[in-house]
């Protein structure tokens, strides 16, 4: 995480009518790094200046994370819930914990998951009545082939019964 690096070099410098003697560290924090100047009588104030601005970093980092977090958790259960949605479980909500526009669209999200549930309940039950008219229908063609075919036998029985009759009167 935090990691102090060997001083290459060191220079010196007046300042007010001081001569200061720097070395540069090489300071690398979760992948970046800097040079940080250190004088000569003052290495830990340096470096307790630096390890208050890494800390400040991190804090700031957490912060970041657990605010991301809040804000993607509904975005996450949403998503999650429309997958269940659009693998046909009709019956899938999300909990309406958040507040302004994320509890909206969870509000709407749950609204539309209604609407499709009880349109696919609406088009499930005429589905079935249409089968079951279809099904009567059926059953009323099939006696009504049934009677006519009984009727075609009994009009060939007739018919032939009515020409046997007149081949008997022609030979009589």
């Amino acid at each position: 995480m935090l990691e102090f690096l060997k001083p290459f070099r060191s220079d010196s410098i007046y300042y007010r009518g001081f001569l200061i003697t720097l070395s540069p560290l090489l300071l690398c924090v979760f992948g970046f790094g800097g040079y940080v100047w250190l004088g000569a009588g003052q290495p830990l104030t340096a470096l307790f200046g630096m390890l208050a601005v890494v800390l400040g970093l991190a804090a700031t980092l957490i912060l970041a994370i657990l605010h991301l977090r809040r804000v993607l958790s509904p975005v996450t259960a949403i998503n999650r819930a429309m997958q269940h949605v659009r693998a046909g479980e009709l019956d899938a909500r999300v909990d309406n914990n958040s507040a302004g526009e994320l509890g909206e669209l969870e509000v709407g999200f749950n609204g539309m998951a209604q609407i499709l549930a009880t349109g696919h309940d609406l088009m499930q039950e005429r589905i079935e009545q249409a089968t079951r008219e279809v099904q009567e229908s059926m059953e009323v063609i099939e006696i009504r082939n049934a009677e006519l075919d009984l009727a075609r036998r009994r009009a060939i029985l007739a018919s032939r019964a009515k020409s046997e009759f007149l081949a008997n009167m022609s030979h009589e």
